[in-house]
């Protein structure tokens, strides 16, 4: 992790796990990575995927496992853009399946055999992924999980920002999804529907969300390519994952 604020939250987490399936299942190796005081100039994140995939084959390989997985909805991991102007290096694509496939292909001839680096979670939405959390009796850690970026500044009243994307996509899928309950409003800083956001491109942030999910909800599949030719161009890197999930699923 990059943030130490979130050390108890993954504890607390893992402990919940093993409540329900079970210690011997659940193996946590926590990690720390952080930059040094005065060399934090680069703001793109752009290693970010490959600093995470790194840690995660460093311990698949301990344990013999061929292949490491980001557990990452599709909606985030496509990450289209919500305006035009976000577009090029600063936008992540930590969990692409572009880049989950060149990372495997990186991983493969550095350690000898077919090393598989994947998304189990790229054909779901973020609410598809909160639904599968109710028939497993878990719906209640909702509400200790942290979806924010603004990670150094949460307080233990306001756990969310509420003002950046991984908030409002969270916040989103959790009302979509009944489980308002367990992520209640007043541990966001600003509130999804009327909270004040006085900075313009936080209300531009919002707006784009709902012009967008107007724009999906009557575009047939040749406009949504029009509008977003990401699409097409990981259509062969995300097939790889089609028949897993689908796998998956029947399972």
């Amino acid at each position: 992790m990059s943030a130490t604020k979130l050390t108890k939250v993954q504890k607390d987490l893992v402990e919940a796990l093993g409540r329900h399936v079970g210690d011997d299942r659940i193996l946590h190796v926590p990690l720390t990575a952080q930059l040094n005081d005065g060399v934090r100039r680069e703001r793109t994140q752009r290693s970010r995927s490959f600093h995470f995939a790194s840690l995660g084959v460093a311990v698949a390989e301990m344990f013999g496992l061929k292949a490491v997985e980001f557990f990452e909805n599709g909606v985030v991991s496509l990450n289209l853009p919500p305006v035009a102007q976000v577009v090029g290096a600063r936008a992540t694509r930590s969990a692409h399946p572009k880049a989950l496939n060149g990372l495997g292909r990186l991983f493969t001839p550095l350690l000898g055999y077919r090393r598989k680096v994947r998304n189990p979670f790229l054909l779901r939405t973020k609410g598809d992924v909160l639904e599968t959390m109710r028939p497993l009796g878990m719906a209640d850690e909702i509400e200790r999980t942290r979806s924010g970026a603004d990670v150094h500044h949460l307080s233990d009243m306001y756990h969310h920002c509420g003002r950046c994307s991984q908030c409002i996509d969270r916040r989103f899928a959790v009302l979509a999804q009944g489980h308002a309950t367990h992520d209640p409003a007043g541990t966001y800083a600003v509130d999804l529907f009327d909270g004040a956001r006085p900075r313009v491109q936080d209300r531009e942030r919002v707006l784009s969300y709902v012009r967008n999910a107007r724009f999906f909800n009557i575009s047939d599949a040749a406009q949504l390519l029009r509008g977003f030719p990401e699409i097409a161009r990981v259509i062969d890197d995300a097939g790889c994952c089609k028949e897993e999930d689908s796998a998956r699923r029947a399972v």
